[in-house]
C-alpha cells in the first residue's frame, strides 16, 4: 500500500502561474462519454451504463474550463461609467 500523496500532480509544474490539474478533461470528452451512457440505456444495458454515469460524475470535478477566469476578471472591472459596463 502506497502512503496518500501530499502534492497534487499538475499538468505545467514549472509554470507557478496556472495549474491545471495533470488530467485534461473537456466538455467535449464529458459529452461524448454522456452519450455513451445513453446508448448504454437504451440497449438495455443497465448496470454498464450506471457504471459509466457513476465514472462521468467522478471526472466532473477534472474539468478544466479557461473561459471562467476571464469571467471573473471581467466582473472585477470597474462598472462607473457607462462605457465600462
Amino acid at each position: 500500500m502506497l502512503p496518500s500523496l501530499h502534492l497534487y500532480p499538475i499538468r505545467n509544474w514549472n509554470d507557478q502561474k496556472t495549474q491545471a490539474p495533470a488530467v485534461d478533461i473537456s466538455i467535449a470528452d464529458l459529452i461524448q462519454r454522456l452519450q455513451g451512457c445513453y446508448q448504454l440505456t437504451t440497449m438495455g444495458k443497465l448496470g454498464a451504463a450506471l457504471d459509466k454515469f457513476r465514472s462521468l460524475l467522478l471526472n466532473i470535478p477534472l474539468l478544466v474550463v479557461k473561459g471562467l477566469q476571464m469571467e471573473l476578471f471581467r466582473k472585477d472591472l470597474p462598472k462607473d461609467k457607462i462605457e465600462d459596463q
